[in-house]
This record gives C-alpha cells, sequence and structure tokens, in this order.
C-alpha cells in the first residue's frame, strides 16, 4: 500500500489515506481501476493513556470484499503489537544471545525444562556445575537452579519467577534482583533457533555476561545434540 500522512498529533494521533498500491516487483500504481475504486480511503489511529497503560483505537474505511479479511487480520496483528510494546517496556537494554539447536522444537524444549537436564548442560565452563534445579513451569511458578564451583569455594543460587509460558514457543521471568529474562524458540526444517533476552546486571560488564550466558546456551546446544 502507498498512503500520506493525513493527521499526525504525536503520541496520540496518526491518520493515514491511501492512494496507491506497490505491486510483487516494487513498482507503485496510482492510476489504475482497482486503485482509483478505493483511494482516499482512510485509516486512522488513535492512543489514550489509561492510568499508565494505553488503548490503541484503530478505525478503517472498507469496501466490503475486503472487509472479512481486515476482521481477521487486525486483531492478530494488535495482538503481535502488544506483545513486542509489552516486552519493549519491560526489557530495559537487554542483551540478546542465540544458538540454532539441531533437534526438534519439542526435544530441545523438554531439555531445556526437565530439572534432570538442567543439572546436566547448565554450565559456562568445566569448572562449574548446576548441583540442584528446580522448575516449576508455569505462570507464578518458581525456577531454581543451585549453581557451585567445582572445588566447593563459591556458589549461588539463580532463582526467578515465570510471568508468561507458552509450551514449545516462548517464556518469560523475572530473577530475584527484579531483571528480566525472555526466550523464544521457533522451529525450521527440524532445526530450533533459540534467542534468550537479558537485563544486564551492575557488577560485571555486558560483554562478559553475555559471554557467559552464550556459553552455557552453547554448552545446551551440544548437550541436545549428543542426546541419544
Amino acid at each position: 500500500m502507498v498512503a500520506l500522512i493525513d493527521k499526525r498529533k504525536d503520541p496520540e494521533i496518526m491518520n493515514f489515506k491511501h492512494i496507491g498500491m506497490v505491486d510483487k516487483y516494487g513498482n507503485e500504481d496510482y492510476e489504475s481501476e482497482k486503485v482509483k475504486s478505493w483511494a482516499g480511503v482512510m485509516e486512522n489511529y488513535r492512543l489514550e493513556d489509561k492510568n499508565g497503560k494505553t488503548n490503541l483505537t484503530v478505525n478503517m474505511d472498507l469496501e466490503d470484499e475486503y472487509k472479512d479479511y481486515f476482521l481477521k487480520t487486525w486483531p492478530n496483528a494488535l495482538e503481535k503489537l502488544k506483545e513486542i510494546a509489552e516486552n519493549d517496556s519491560q526489557m530495559q537494554n537487554p542483551i540478546t544471545i542465540s544458538a540454532k539447536v539441531n533437534a526438534p522444537i519439542e526435544k530441545v524444549w523438554e531439555v531445556w525444562n526437565a530439572p534432570e537436564h538442567i543439572e546436566n548442560w547448565n554450565t559456562a565452563s568445566e569448572d562449574w556445575h548446576t548441583t540442584s534445579a528446580k522448575n516449576d513451569l508455569k505462570k507464578g511458578g518458581k525456577l531454581s537452579y543451585r549453581m557451585e564451583s567445582k572445588d566447593g569455594s563459591r556458589g549461588f543460587d539463580f532463582e526467578g519467577v515465570y510471568d508468561e509460558v507458552k509450551p514449545n514457543k516462548s517464556f518469560s521471568y523475572k530473577l530475584t534482583d527484579g531483571r528480566k529474562v525472555s526466550a523464544n524458540f521457533k522451529e525450521k526444517d527440524n532445526t530450533t533457533l533459540i534467542e534468550e533476552n537479558f537485563e544486564a546486571e551492575q557488577q560485571n560488564s555486558r560483554e562478559l555476561q553475555q559471554q557467559g550466558w552464550q556459553a552455557i546456551l552453547n554448552n545446551f546446544k551440544k548437550y541436545v545434540e549428543n542426546l541419544k
């Protein structure tokens, strides 16, 4: 679609007037009869602050032939917008790590979340290990991993509470220090892409934290792919 901004009042109003169409080759069409039949159609967005939350209202001029299409697609698009906006507002300058695991998503999800597996893969280096793991995988459920150096000189508890769990898709949780963590799992051609986002703490550099979390994720990938 090609449109002009008809009215803009940040951050409350954005209105578009449709004037053309872009074909699959990237050419803009302003003159065809199909375009002329709906040129001038308005697409209007209004945002209203309600006690720290935002109500977004969309209305659009439509011909009958497009009505069913937009009644199906707009709710999906707005739900995606809601998800992105809420995750972005919760994650302050997050660090992102990722890995592609050569295994189906069901297996990857199971190994990621089962305590007996967590105790085997959840380490960034060979001189550390996870001595115990508990994982109540549901909204409001708690995860708790005990991580210790193998010589017994150091250790800490990694704990959080789940904000959201979508089986075989994603989860998010809040650590005891208030930082937020989220992960998404996407399957393609019998492989699974994992993308994990976490808020940085203040004691160590972002680079060091990214290296540590990535090392754990790499260890997970190796562990899954070596399972029979």
